[in-house]
């Protein structure tokens, strides 16, 4: 049988915009699907659209917070209930191509070894994409610096990527929920810290909606931002020196042995 992928869809107050994203993941090639729809405590009807798709699409779950806790949190409740061998994240404004989970199980079908894939995006209304030609396997430290990039082909998103739920289980990974900017980014590197290889290629397969009402633009103000941008650094550079440290300690042990 062909591998779960649980699909995370954080949602507030997305009433006009829910339907096209969700749609658009029931339509995908591959159908071995979970849609997790979190309801972040909406104040409009994305609640009520989660549940009328839970009731028509088994694969669907709807899920909600008690109140508006903010993106971490959700998606933190959400990888909770993830019953999914992988793992993926999108947007509730945003949509994705009818290929991108196809897309996902085909590289790690040919990359077993890849602890995880990333595809390009297309960012809207702009229809802007990335023009870089990059392709193929990447070591840990390559993936690093390509996550911590604000431009480039993969950058610090989790809505091009596709997990391995058994590396999140392990190890308890999840979002900071005191900082409001980079903190997919800060789970990324977290993540890349217990792995050693990562596949990734610019193939644009999600549609990335920036728009004046999301959740990255509202209630940050321009101090918090410098705060979030230099707190997430600093945990970044900690998580990289204490992993590195605790893989140089495995291989002096191992060379012991």
């Amino acid at each position: 049988m062909e591998p779960l992928i649980s699909i995370i869809v954080p949602a507030y107050n997305l009433e006009g915009l829910l339907n096209r994203s969700v749609q658009a993941l029931l339509q995908q090639t591959y159908r071995n699907i979970e849609v997790l729809i979190v309801d972040d405590g909406s104040t409009d009807e994305t609640y009520r659209i989660a549940q009328e798709f839970a009731q028509l699409d088994s694969r669907v779950r709807a899920l909600q917070m008690p109140s508006n806790v903010g993106i971490s949190k959700t998606r933190n409740a959400g990888m909770a209930e993830a019953r999914g061998e992988f793992l993926t994240f999108s947007d509730g404004d945003d949509w994705t191509e009818p290929t991108q989970m196809a897309w996902y199980m085909d590289r790690f079908a040919k990359h077993p070894q890849a602890a995880m894939v990333a595809c390009g995006f297309v960012i809207e209304p702009s229809g802007k994409r990335n023009q870089s030609r990059k392709r193929g396997m990447v070591d840990q430290k390559e993936m690093l610096s390509l996550v911590s990039r604000p431009s480039g082909p993969v950058r610090g998103y989790t809505w091009n990527k596709c997990y391995r739920t058994a590396i999140i289980k392990k190890h308890h990974l999840t979002f900071d929920d005191d900082v409001k900017l980079m903190e997919d980014a800060l789970f990324n590197t977290r993540y890349i810290m217990h792995g050693q290889h990562y596949y990734i290629e610019n193939t644009p397969l999600y549609h990335y909606v920036q728009r004046d009402g999301s959740a990255i633009h509202t209630g940050v103000t321009v101090t918090k931002k410098a705060r979030d941008i230099m707190v997430v650094n600093a945990r970044m550079q900690h998580i990289i020196a204490a992993g590195r440290e605790r893989q140089s300690k495995k291989s002096k042990q191992s060379i012991s042995d």
